[in-house]
Order: structure tokens, then C-alpha cells, then sequence
């Protein structure tokens, strides 16, 4: 990453922030009252889902950023309880610059294992045991964020009722709050190191925090927790900033933009089916064949690094044609709806299908 831009590292950030988000998760009226709601919601965990995870971001003045950037990450979770990693296996893509990359993650709990470009490959059993071991410790037996580190009520003020919406087919409240910038970013920052123990995790500086909270602008928090379970269903997340002129050329020429992210669950409580390849190649394998395409890295920002890194129009060829042309239509598709349209981004997911 850049050092002297920090709000890129907020950017990369993001992603680490929202996964942290979904798996801590699957664990108008008075302010005390809508409090109380998250409260209940925060409180009870999630034994399995289907989650999705949307995170937006754009950045003005900085030419290799100047489109939306847009990352989904997508499909069945199932908790372990304290001792393992949870079981998921979620499809990765990636939206930018007229270019889109696919990829996908699966762990077992004792297995974990990445797909590129049609091939499995499989983390090294050392580095999951060691994963597993700071999951045990930071999780402490519970399965709520409280037990993560995580402290989401104190990073909300003003919450009020928002009445009544649909989420995945149930009826939820939804309640929202202003966010505090500062809180939010150092509870992340301490748990994304365990949740992105299986690659590099993009680190905020305290300096980096600093900078966000002075420039961030009427950030929002919305939740949507299950009127009948008491179960989050939707947590979305609004950011807008604006660097002052005298800092920009310090920044790279940043001027501003947006940061949004949100995470939905469906199918809370159903079983869900998580089942190792039969067969996969090391991944040290795979690491080889990136350095060996990255070259001079991935300076041209995502439409030249990742193209010019994966080859073709950035997409991954083992996939088809017919699944490349899915991703461009989910792609101009996440370039027109807003991270906070829960129906739009569902008729967008309904495109990969």
C-alpha cells in the first residue's frame, strides 16, 4: 500500500472490517429504546447463514481510483463453536475500472483452501492450526461480538427506530445511529489480524485512524435485527469524507469520497452444506504463479494491476465465457445501485446466478 495515503488503506481496510463484521455477527422512537434493540441483537449469536457481504468505495483525485470500487463476497457460513474457524465457502468478486476478478475461499475449520482461475489449492495445515489457536483465544468460548472484542454499542449515538423492513423474506427493526468513526476503526483494527489470518491483513495505523475521524463526515450505522429471533439480519455502514486542501498534496491529491459497506444474513439457522474439493494443489503453488504474473506489481491501480497480474480483461478464464459475461453484468449492475438499496443489491446478486 502506499503510506503516504492512508484512506487506501481505509479502502482495503474495509473488506477485513466487513468479514469481521459478518463472522463476529453470527455469533423515530427513544434512543434507549432502539438501544436496547441492538443490545438484544448484538447479544445473540448465529450458528449458520448465508452471508453477503457488499463493500463500496471511491476516491476523488487520485486517477487510478477514480471509479467505484466494488468487492462481494458471498455464500454458506456455519460456526464451529469456540475452538476452530467457522465453515464457510464464499465467492469473491471484485468490480473496478471496467474490470472484474473472481476468486473463492472455503475452510472446514481444519482445512482451508483458495480457487484461482479453476484451481483449488490448499492453505498449509500449519498455518490453519495457528489460526485456529488465536480463534480459540480471542473467541474465549463465546460467539457473540463481545467475546470478539467488539464493543458495536459503543460505537452508535442518537440510535432511533426507522420502523419496520424486509430482510431475505423477514420482517425486521431497523434501527440507525450515528457512528463513531474513531471506536469503530480500533475495535476492527484489533480483530482483523485473527480474521485475516489466512493472507496479508491491511493494518490502520494510529495515525490512520487519527486522520479518518477529522475528515469523515455524518457517518451512519444502520442495523437490522429479527423481530422474532432477536437475530441481526443487515448491518450497513455509510461513510463520506473530505480532505481539507492543505492536506491533499500530503495525500497523494486525495480530495474525498465514499466508503459504504453493509453485510446480510439469510437462511439464519438452516443448515448449510460446506464440503472440501476432493483434490487441491499447495498453495505455496499459487503464490509462485502471482509473483511470477505480478511483475512490476500492481502500481496501475485495479483495472491495470489486476489485468495486467491475471491476464485478459482481469476476470478469471477458468470460469467460462458464460460466468465472465454474469460477472460484467453484475458489475455494471453494482455501478448503478446504492450499497444501501437492500433490493437492489439482491437483484444484482440474482445476476451471478
Amino acid at each position: 500500500m502506499n503510506g503516504r495515503c492512508p484512506t487506501v488503506r481505509l479502502l482495503s481496510f474495509a473488506a477485513v472490517a466487513a468479514i469481521a463484521l459478518a463472522v463476529a455477527g453470527c455469533g423515530g422512537s427513544s434512543s434507549k429504546a432502539a438501544k436496547d434493540i441492538l443490545r438484544r441483537g448484538f447479544a445473540t449469536s448465529i450458528g449458520s447463514a448465508n452471508i453477503s457481504i457488499d463493500i463500496t468505495g471511491k476516491l476523488d483525485g487520485i486517477p487510478q481510483l477514480s471509479q467505484p470500487v466494488r468487492i462481494r463476497l458471498a455464500g454458506p457460513y456455519s460456526s464451529n463453536g469456540s475452538a476452530k474457524i467457522p465453515s464457510l465457502a464464499w465467492d469473491v468478486s471484485i468490480a473496478g475500472g471496467g474490470q472484474t476478478f473472481s476468486t473463492a475461499i472455503l475452510s472446514t475449520g481444519d482445512r482451508a483452501f483458495v480457487n484461482f482461475q479453476g484451481t483449488n489449492y490448499e492453505v498449509a495445515p500449519a498455518t490453519v492450526a495457528s489460526l485456529n489457536r488465536r480463534w480459540a483465544a480471542r473467541r474465549s468460548g463465546g460467539r457473540t461480538f463481545g467475546a470478539l472484542g467488539l464493543h458495536p454499542l459503543d460505537w452508535v449515538g442518537n440510535a432511533s427506530k426507522q420502523g419496520e423492513s424486509q430482510i431475505a423474506g423477514v420482517t425486521t427493526t431497523h434501527v440507525s445511529a450515528a457512528l463513531d468513526v474513531g471506536k469503530m476503526l480500533s475495535d476492527l483494527n484489533r480483530l482483523s489480524g485473527t480474521v485475516g489470518g489466512l493472507t496479508r491483513t491491511p493494518r490502520l495505523t494510529a495515525h490512520d485512524i487519527d486522520v479518518a475521524k477529522k475528515v469523515v463526515q455524518n457517518p451512519r450505522f444502520d442495523v437490522y435485527v429479527g423481530k422474532a429471533d432477536n437475530k441481526v439480519r443487515r448491518i450497513a455502514v455509510s461513510v463520506q469524507f473530505k480532505v481539507p486542501s492543505g492536506s491533499q498534496a500530503r495525500l497523494g491529491g486525495l480530495k474525498g469520497g465514499t466508503l459504504q459497506f453493509s453485510v446480510q444474513l439469510a437462511s439464519v439457522g438452516q443448515p448449510q452444506r460446506i464440503v472440501a474439493p476432493k483434490s487441491a494443489r499447495p498453495i505455496s503453488q499459487l503464490r509462485q504463479q502471482l509473483l511470477g504474473r505480478l511483475g512490476s506489481g500492481l502500481g496501475g491501480g485495479l483495472g491495470g494491476g489486476l489485468g495486467g497480474a491475471l491476464g485478459g480483461n482481469g476476470g478469471s478464464p477458468g470460469a467460462g465465457g458464460a460466468s465472465n459475461q454474469r460477472l460484467q453484468r453484475y458489475s455494471r449492475c453494482l455501478e448503478k445501485a446504492k450499497p444501501s438499496d437492500t433490493a437492489a443489491l439482491q437483484r444484482c446478486s440474482a445476476l451471478l446466478k
